[in-house]
């Protein structure tokens, strides 16, 4: 989910690109079923990210690279800086203060 696109599920986009791909496809792919489910149920007409929450998630991921050896210099969109394990969790996880939704 991109803040101010609702209801756009990016899969494999940014800070995805770290050990296996099958797992991060997977949890990416169980992720988007649970936000289309709190969609049907809870009759909803969209869902995305609250902008702060966003900000401190992207400033979290970011200082985690800066730990991160590779040939970057500059801002890292590509990598993921933790254990694949941490990814499964994060896409486990449903804050509901994160998002942003509208009632149908």
């Amino acid at each position: 989910m991109t803040e101010g696109f609702a209801n756009l599920f990016m899969r494999y986009g940014p800070n995805t690109d770290n050990g296996s791909i099958l797992v991060m496809i997977e949890s990416q792919a169980n992720y988007v079923l649970q936000k289309i489910e709190r969609i049907s149920w809870n009759d909803l007409v969209w869902i995305g990210f609250r902008p702060e929450p966003l900000e401190s998630y992207d400033e979290e991921i970011q200082q985690a690279i800066e730990n991160v050896e590779v040939w970057q210099a500059s801002r890292v969109a590509t990598q993921w800086p933790h254990a694949m394990s941490k990814f499964e969790q994060h896409t486990l996880e449903s804050d509901a203060e994160v998002y942003e939704t509208a009632p149908r």
